[in-house]
């Protein structure tokens, strides 16, 4: 391969990379308005359609929290009554 095959393959390249990396920065942007816009903030520029989407999503997540923290607590609850159940077998 001689000097300018190689100097246009460098510069395809470049291109190539200096794209995938504007694409990156967007998906970057994107991720990062729609974190702000879960936590409530930069909402001013949702229409009514984005906010009731916005809505549902925090709503299908509250669940899964929830779900989480109940399946938590009743396995604690669970550990904690074998815990007093051993304790008075053992001591009584």
């Amino acid at each position: 391969m001689d000097s300018k095959e190689e100097n246009l393959t460098l510069a395809k390249m470049f291109q190539y990379y200096q794209q995938e990396a504007s694409k990156l920065r967007a998906q970057i942007s994107n991720l990062q308005n729609q974190n702000r816009n879960m936590l409530g903030e930069s909402l001013g520029a949702l229409t009514l359609r984005d906010l009731k989407n916005l809505e549902s999503r925090v709503e299908r997540g509250i669940s899964r929290i929830r779900s989480k923290k109940n399946e938590l607590l009743f396995a604690e609850i669970e550990y904690m009554q074998k815990r007093v159940r051993n304790h008075i077998l053992t001591h009584y």
